[in-house]
């Protein structure tokens, strides 16, 4: 995704998107609350005139409202039976000490009353931090990295519940600011339904000045710090999830691989001593200020293949775009994903697969994962059609989406040192150029063909013989048609 903008302090790109799921749990909680109201109009009027006056006589009530003689008997018996008038020693309607509490009570002259009410009410919380959280947020789907609850959360859950329940009570009643009610009791608390509601988080590679560094975003960040709990159970996950690639040092041995293997002079043309790459100097000339270009074939990106930017257009309506163009051809796509376990880690990938298919009617998408990584590969087995394939290229960095011989996405995961380094920078292009796509093609092709590192199809359809030229007909060179 390329960006114009003319401040570098605007820039920023979507590198990653990672859904969360968060467990959670209902409960039923039946509870008693008190109610700040006020008295009806006539009520409160002669109330707050027996204030003022200190005390009065119901002849000057009778004529002051223009009431019947029935009227201030009805009137004046309804004062007494709330416990907020007496007669006092001259048989004059004065304040009852409980009426002039609520004055005392009030900050605007008006007298407060309460009342107590019972209602029942469904109320969901995390399990992690045991807040509460909104019930219609979306639930998470198998793509989602489940966030660990605390034991504790669940063998006391009714316990949690209730504390929780009385220390948020204002978040949940949402009472107005002047109007709040008060929890009077709690009568029982019922377990309910549990389930996994979805915690999105995108990831933005920022140019602030001269820094390049990675951030969640704004909106993101903000909802992961109101809750220490949730927001240390994330970064947990982030700091154990580094496990694909090992020394940095290494990644740059990879990288010139990479470069050679597509010659790619506009990468060569950005490394920096030991052949690392100057990310600063790459994100300016070539996604900002387009001073160096692939020609016309060919598109840079930077992200991942399946990022959907809501603000902006992102690769996903780009590459969704591109391959429009091939529709009528009907070719099955391989998609050779990295050794990587945050990747694809998200609801919007599954998206991203429903609009290649939707958009390419007739294409079937084989998604080529290293079983190294055995929980990248299970999870992507219980949702796609997947293959799997040992000793990744690339150190496993490399990803390749093929709908050969037409168009090719390629990407480098580069991991680079900032906020979050175990969250890489896909760094690649997409293109249309013949040479660049034969180029993927025959990678993919010539490692796994002769089947010592093809797996064949993973989970319950498992094929009985793991032959690749059979698997992935389409890659063979017989098979490509222009």
């Amino acid at each position: 995704m390329t960006q114009n903008n003319t401040s570098i302090q605007e820039v920023k790109f979507l590198i990653n998107q990672i859904t969360y799921s968060l467990p959670c749990q209902s409960f039923e909680i039946d509870y008693s609350f008190t109610k700040q109201e006020r008295l009806p109009v006539v009520t409160e009027f002669v109330i707050r005139l027996i204030y003022v006056c200190n005390a009065i006589s119901i002849a000057q009530i009778q004529e002051y409202f223009g009431f019947s003689l029935k009227e201030t008997e009805v009137l004046i018996q309804s004062l007494i039976s709330e416990r907020l008038v007496l007669f006092n020693d001259d048989h004059e309607l004065e304040l009852t000490e409980y009426a002039k509490s609520k004055f005392s009570e009030s900050s605007d002259d008006y007298p407060r009353f309460f009342k107590i009410e019972n209602k029942i009410d469904n109320v969901s919380f995390n399990l992690v931090s045991f807040t509460p959280i909104d019930p219609t947020k979306p639930r998470s789907n198998a793509l989602s990295i489940t966030l660990k609850e605390k034991d504790e959360h669940i063998s006391k859950s009714k316990f949690f519940a209730e504390k929780s329940f009385e220390s948020h009570f204002y978040k949940i009643a949402k009472g107005k600011q002047n109007d709040l009610p008060e929890l009077y009791k709690i009568t029982s608390v019922k377990t309910k339904s549990r389930y996994n509601a979805a915690l999105p988080l995108d990831f933005y590679l920022k140019i602030d000045e001269d820094c390049v560094d990675i951030y969640n975003s704004q909106d993101t960040e903000e909802l992961i710090k109101s809750d220490d709990e949730i927001y240390k159970s994330i970064i947990e996950t982030l700091s154990i999830r580094n496990d694909s690639f090992h020394n940095f040092n290494d990644q740059n041995k990879y990288f010139m691989e990479y470069i050679k293997l597509f010659k790619d002079r506009v990468l060569n043309n950005k490394l920096g001593s030991r052949n690392t790459l100057d990310v600063l100097s790459y994100l300016q000339d070539v996604h900002i200020n387009n001073i160096s270009n692939y020609g016309a074939n060919t598109q840079p990106i930077i992200g991942n293949i399946y990022c959907k930017d809501r603000e902006t257009e992102s690769n996903y309506h780009t590459l969704i775009s591109k391959l429009s163009k091939f529709k009528k051809h009907s070719m099955s796509i391989c998609w050779l994903a990295p050794e990587y376990s945050l990747y694809g880690r998200t609801s919007v990938f599954g998206d991203f697969i429903k609009s290649v298919k939707n958009t390419n009617k007739g294409s079937e998408i084989k998604l080529l994962v290293p079983i190294e990584d055995q929980q990248q590969s299970t999870v992507f087995t219980n949702s796609f059609d997947t293959y799997g394939y040992t000793q990744p290229l690339l150190n496993g960095q490399l990803e390749i989406f093929l709908y050969a011989p037409y168009f090719v996405g390629v990407v480098f995961h580069y991991f680079y040192p900032s906020n979050f380094s175990s969250i890489p920078i896909p760094i690649g292009f997409l293109s249309e150029d013949h040479a660049l796509v034969e180029s993927a093609r025959k990678l993919i092709f010539e490692h796994l063909h002769s089947n010592k590192r093809y797996q064949g199809k993973l989970g319950k359809n498992k094929n009985h013989a793991n032959i690749f030229k059979n698997d992935f007909s389409f890659l063979d060179f017989s098979s490509v048609q222009e």
